[in-house]
Protein backbone atom coordinates (compact mmCIF):
# COMPACT_ATOMS: atom_id res chain seq x y z
CA UNK A 1 0.00 0.00 0.00
CA UNK A 2 2.92 2.06 0.98
CA UNK A 3 4.12 1.95 -2.98
CA UNK A 4 0.72 2.85 -4.14
CA UNK A 5 0.71 5.73 -1.86
CA UNK A 6 3.95 6.86 -3.68
CA UNK A 7 3.14 6.07 -7.35
CA UNK A 8 0.15 8.26 -6.55
CA UNK A 9 2.39 10.87 -5.27
CA UNK A 10 4.93 10.77 -7.98
CA UNK A 11 2.09 10.98 -10.15
CA UNK A 12 0.61 14.12 -8.88
CA UNK A 13 4.12 15.67 -8.15
CA UNK A 14 4.80 15.28 -11.98
CA UNK A 15 1.44 16.28 -13.52
CA UNK A 16 0.79 19.50 -11.12
CA UNK A 17 4.44 20.85 -12.24
CA UNK A 18 3.64 20.21 -15.71
CA UNK A 19 0.59 22.42 -15.00
CA UNK A 20 1.91 24.81 -13.23
CA UNK A 21 3.45 26.84 -15.79
CA UNK A 22 0.37 26.78 -18.38
CA UNK A 23 -2.28 27.62 -15.62
CA UNK A 24 -0.41 31.26 -15.67
CA UNK A 25 -1.74 31.60 -19.24
CA UNK A 26 -5.49 30.54 -19.17
CA UNK A 27 -7.39 33.79 -19.18
CA UNK A 28 -11.43 33.64 -18.31
CA UNK A 29 -13.17 36.97 -19.39
CA UNK A 30 -16.80 37.66 -18.44
CA UNK A 31 -19.02 40.61 -19.81
CA UNK A 32 -22.94 40.89 -18.57
CA UNK A 33 -25.31 43.35 -19.41
CA UNK A 34 -28.52 43.80 -22.04
CA UNK A 35 -29.36 43.31 -25.69
CA UNK A 36 -29.53 46.52 -27.18
CA UNK A 37 -31.38 45.33 -30.10
CA UNK A 38 -31.90 41.49 -31.76
CA UNK A 39 -33.97 39.07 -33.09
CA UNK A 40 -34.70 35.43 -32.26
CA UNK A 41 -37.42 34.30 -34.85
CA UNK A 42 -36.74 30.76 -33.77
CA UNK A 43 -36.63 31.17 -29.92
CA UNK A 44 -33.40 29.13 -29.83
CA UNK A 45 -33.28 31.08 -26.31
CA UNK A 46 -37.19 30.91 -25.61
CA UNK A 47 -37.21 34.77 -24.84
CA UNK A 48 -39.52 35.73 -27.54
CA UNK A 49 -38.69 36.76 -31.29
CA UNK A 50 -37.24 40.34 -30.24
CA UNK A 51 -34.50 39.89 -27.43
CA UNK A 52 -34.49 43.77 -27.18
CA UNK A 53 -33.38 44.62 -23.62
CA UNK A 54 -32.74 40.58 -22.44
CA UNK A 55 -30.20 40.21 -19.54
CA UNK A 56 -26.81 37.98 -20.82
CA UNK A 57 -24.03 36.95 -19.82
CA UNK A 58 -20.50 35.55 -22.04
CA UNK A 59 -17.86 34.21 -20.93
CA UNK A 60 -14.71 33.35 -22.96
CA UNK A 61 -11.56 31.12 -22.15
CA UNK A 62 -8.48 31.99 -23.65
CA UNK A 63 -5.09 30.17 -23.61
CA UNK A 64 -3.05 33.30 -24.72
CA UNK A 65 0.37 31.40 -25.00
CA UNK A 66 -1.35 29.58 -28.54
CA UNK A 67 -1.02 31.09 -32.19
CA UNK A 68 0.59 34.34 -33.06
CA UNK A 69 1.11 36.33 -29.77
CA UNK A 70 2.98 39.88 -29.26
CA UNK A 71 3.71 40.85 -25.85
CA UNK A 72 4.75 44.61 -25.41
CA UNK A 73 4.37 46.97 -22.39
CA UNK A 74 1.47 48.57 -24.28
CA UNK A 75 0.34 45.94 -26.60
CA UNK A 76 -0.27 42.35 -25.79
CA UNK A 77 -2.65 39.79 -28.27
CA UNK A 78 -3.07 36.27 -29.16
CA UNK A 79 -4.34 35.48 -32.18
CA UNK A 80 -5.23 31.81 -34.03
CA UNK A 81 -7.54 29.51 -35.37
CA UNK A 82 -8.11 27.44 -38.66
CA UNK A 83 -8.53 30.40 -40.71
CA UNK A 84 -4.69 31.47 -39.98
CA UNK A 85 -3.79 27.75 -39.74
CA UNK A 86 -3.07 27.97 -35.79
CA UNK A 87 -3.51 27.01 -32.65
CA UNK A 88 -6.76 29.05 -31.67
CA UNK A 89 -6.23 31.10 -28.32
CA UNK A 90 -10.06 30.44 -27.46
CA UNK A 91 -10.77 27.31 -25.91
CA UNK A 92 -14.10 27.67 -25.07
CA UNK A 93 -17.31 29.82 -24.68
CA UNK A 94 -20.30 30.01 -23.01
CA UNK A 95 -23.11 32.52 -24.11
CA UNK A 96 -26.40 32.63 -22.39
CA UNK A 97 -30.11 34.32 -22.13
CA UNK A 98 -33.11 33.89 -20.21
CA UNK A 99 -30.92 30.78 -18.57
CA UNK A 100 -30.52 29.18 -21.82
CA UNK A 101 -26.82 28.83 -22.89
CA UNK A 102 -25.21 28.11 -25.85
CA UNK A 103 -21.82 26.27 -25.03
CA UNK A 104 -19.20 26.04 -27.73
CA UNK A 105 -15.60 25.72 -29.03
CA UNK A 106 -14.76 28.41 -31.14
CA UNK A 107 -12.40 26.87 -34.18
CA UNK A 108 -12.36 29.26 -36.84
CA UNK A 109 -10.91 32.50 -34.86
CA UNK A 110 -10.00 33.50 -31.29
CA UNK A 111 -8.61 36.80 -31.07
CA UNK A 112 -7.45 38.17 -27.16
CA UNK A 113 -6.07 42.14 -26.88
CA UNK A 114 -5.55 44.82 -24.75
CA UNK A 115 -3.79 47.87 -25.40
CA UNK A 116 -2.73 50.76 -23.01
CA UNK A 117 -1.08 53.79 -24.57
CA UNK A 118 -2.91 57.47 -24.91
CA UNK A 119 -6.02 56.01 -25.11
CA UNK A 120 -6.69 52.01 -24.61
CA UNK A 121 -9.06 48.82 -26.06
CA UNK A 122 -10.06 45.51 -24.88
CA UNK A 123 -11.54 42.99 -27.10
CA UNK A 124 -12.27 39.81 -27.10
CA UNK A 125 -13.30 38.15 -30.63
CA UNK A 126 -14.13 34.45 -31.37
CA UNK A 127 -15.93 32.74 -34.19
CA UNK A 128 -16.88 29.22 -34.64
CA UNK A 129 -17.68 27.39 -38.59
CA UNK A 130 -18.24 23.62 -38.07
CA UNK A 131 -20.48 20.92 -39.71
CA UNK A 132 -22.44 18.24 -37.55
CA UNK A 133 -24.19 15.97 -40.31
CA UNK A 134 -26.25 17.64 -42.52
CA UNK A 135 -26.25 20.62 -39.75
CA UNK A 136 -23.42 23.89 -40.51
CA UNK A 137 -23.19 25.84 -37.65
CA UNK A 138 -21.61 29.51 -37.71
CA UNK A 139 -21.37 31.26 -34.30
CA UNK A 140 -19.58 34.49 -34.11
CA UNK A 141 -19.19 36.78 -30.71
CA UNK A 142 -17.56 40.11 -30.49
CA UNK A 143 -16.88 42.49 -27.87
CA UNK A 144 -14.56 45.56 -27.69
CA UNK A 145 -14.58 48.42 -25.51
CA UNK A 146 -12.00 51.65 -26.13
CA UNK A 147 -11.51 54.95 -24.38
CA UNK A 148 -9.79 57.78 -25.04
CA UNK A 149 -7.58 57.50 -21.69
CA UNK A 150 -5.53 54.73 -20.46
CA UNK A 151 -7.79 53.18 -18.45
CA UNK A 152 -7.85 49.35 -19.56
CA UNK A 153 -4.64 47.66 -19.03
CA UNK A 154 -2.76 46.20 -22.33
CA UNK A 155 -2.09 43.36 -20.01
CA UNK A 156 -4.43 40.08 -21.07
CA UNK A 157 -4.52 38.16 -17.80
CA UNK A 158 -6.09 40.30 -15.54
CA UNK A 159 -6.93 41.02 -12.58
CA UNK A 160 -9.51 43.38 -14.26
CA UNK A 161 -13.03 44.71 -13.02
CA UNK A 162 -14.91 47.27 -15.24
CA UNK A 163 -18.56 48.61 -14.99
CA UNK A 164 -19.25 50.23 -18.47
CA UNK A 165 -20.10 54.10 -18.51
CA UNK A 166 -20.16 56.86 -21.03
CA UNK A 167 -16.59 57.02 -21.82
CA UNK A 168 -16.81 53.61 -23.07
CA UNK A 169 -16.98 53.11 -26.77
CA UNK A 170 -18.65 49.65 -27.62
CA UNK A 171 -18.85 47.52 -30.33
CA UNK A 172 -20.08 43.80 -28.97
CA UNK A 173 -22.53 41.41 -31.42
CA UNK A 174 -23.15 38.10 -31.31
CA UNK A 175 -24.44 35.97 -34.23
CA UNK A 176 -25.75 32.61 -34.38
CA UNK A 177 -27.09 30.05 -37.22
CA UNK A 178 -27.78 26.77 -37.39
CA UNK A 179 -28.38 25.94 -40.30
CA UNK A 180 -29.62 22.00 -42.42
CA UNK A 181 -28.10 22.50 -46.13
CA UNK A 182 -30.39 19.72 -47.43
CA UNK A 183 -33.82 20.89 -45.92
CA UNK A 184 -32.57 25.02 -46.03
CA UNK A 185 -34.11 25.37 -41.94
CA UNK A 186 -32.93 27.08 -39.46
CA UNK A 187 -33.02 25.43 -36.04
CA UNK A 188 -31.28 28.67 -34.63
CA UNK A 189 -30.98 32.38 -36.26
CA UNK A 190 -29.80 34.96 -33.48
CA UNK A 191 -28.76 38.02 -34.71
CA UNK A 192 -28.21 41.07 -31.75
CA UNK A 193 -26.29 44.10 -30.67
CA UNK A 194 -25.16 43.97 -27.41
CA UNK A 195 -24.33 46.38 -24.42
CA UNK A 196 -22.40 45.08 -21.71
CA UNK A 197 -22.85 46.59 -18.38
CA UNK A 198 -19.53 45.17 -16.84
CA UNK A 199 -16.65 42.91 -17.80
CA UNK A 200 -14.07 40.62 -15.69
CA UNK A 201 -10.88 39.46 -16.46
CA UNK A 202 -9.21 36.99 -14.48
CA UNK A 203 -6.06 33.81 -14.37
CA UNK A 204 -7.83 30.68 -14.52
CA UNK A 205 -6.89 28.44 -11.63
CA UNK A 206 -8.72 25.23 -11.72
CA UNK A 207 -12.00 24.40 -9.72
CA UNK A 208 -11.82 22.85 -6.58
CA UNK A 209 -14.04 20.03 -8.61
CA UNK A 210 -11.65 20.00 -11.14
CA UNK A 211 -8.57 19.54 -8.16
CA UNK A 212 -10.87 16.72 -6.82
CA UNK A 213 -11.31 15.00 -10.07
CA UNK A 214 -7.56 15.44 -11.39
CA UNK A 215 -6.71 13.65 -8.01
CA UNK A 216 -8.87 10.87 -8.03
CA UNK A 217 -8.04 10.28 -12.06
CA UNK A 218 -3.91 10.32 -10.65
CA UNK A 219 -5.12 7.94 -7.70
CA UNK A 220 -6.78 5.95 -10.18
CA UNK A 221 -4.05 5.41 -12.45
CA UNK A 222 -1.65 5.06 -9.40
CA UNK A 223 -3.86 1.92 -8.43
CA UNK A 224 -3.24 0.66 -11.96
CA UNK A 225 0.06 0.81 -12.13
CA UNK A 226 -0.21 -0.91 -8.50
CA UNK A 227 -2.40 -3.68 -9.42
CA UNK A 228 -0.30 -4.93 -12.61
CA UNK A 229 3.32 -4.47 -10.35
CA UNK A 230 1.90 -6.28 -7.55
CA UNK A 231 1.39 -9.80 -9.32
CA UNK A 232 4.95 -9.60 -11.14
CA UNK A 233 6.29 -9.23 -7.87
CA UNK A 234 4.68 -12.69 -6.42
CA UNK A 235 5.64 -13.98 -9.23
CA UNK A 236 9.28 -13.29 -8.73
Amino acid sequence: MRKFALIVLSGLTVCLAGIAPAGATIVTVTYNGTVASGDDPIGFFHAGDHLDGAAYKAVYVFDTSLGETLNSPGWNYALGGSFFGSPSPALSATFTINNVSLDFVPNKLGFIQGIHDTGSLIQHDIKRLAQLGPTTETVNLIHRLDRLDSLFPSSLDGPFSHTVDSKDGIFAIVDIEYRNFVTGMYSAYVHARLTPTNVTISSGVPEPSTWAMMILGFAGIGYGVYRRRKPAAVAA
